[in-house]
């Protein structure tokens, strides 16, 4: 994952969450207009950027 695509992964909890979408992978189902959910999906964006 390059820069580029770091800055559309935190873009895109906005996105979903003005379009009342949610965004899932292998651990779940999350809702960004949701605290909890937007957390986790701000940790695991961080962790993935970490990774690489």
């Amino acid at each position: 994952m390059d820069k580029g695509n770091n800055a559309d992964w935190y873009r895109l909890p906005d996105l979903c969450a003005t379009t009342d979408t949610l965004i899932g992978d292998a651990d779940g189902v999350y809702h960004p207009s949701l605290f909890n959910d937007r957390l986790l999906l701000g940790l695991k964006g961080t962790m993935s950027e970490t990774e690489l």
